[in-house]
């Protein structure tokens, strides 16, 4: 199963099958959650994404957010030679879409 850009294993997934009436299914449910350590990539795009009040998902979702909120929840790109035609190109290319 993928959220965003994060996996989780077919044993994460299956967190919604517990016993809803058992608190130590719980217990070991939610412990197996701890058992695999988070990738640094996706731990450092997660906190960003807390820090900068950014969406964390793939694109698609970004963009569903975004049309729902009317505001960016992307940073915009830095740097480029603002003067050069190839930047001022694929700017307009962008601000057009």
């Amino acid at each position: 199963m993928e959220i965003g850009s994060l996996r989780l294993s077919k044993r994460k997934a299956s967190l919604r099958t517990i016993n809803d009436s058992d608190p130590f299914d719980w217990k070991i449910a939610y412990r197996s959650l701890f058992e695999e350590e988070v990738p640094a990539l996706n731990l450092l795009e997660i906190r960003d994404a807390i820090n900068k009040a950014w969406v964390l998902g793939d694109g698609k979702f970004k963009a569903q957010i975004e049309a729902q909120l009317g505001r960016r929840v992307t940073p915009i790109e830095r740097g480029g030679d603002r003067k050069s035609k190839a930047y001022q190109a694929k700017s307009q290319l962008k601000n057009n879409q």
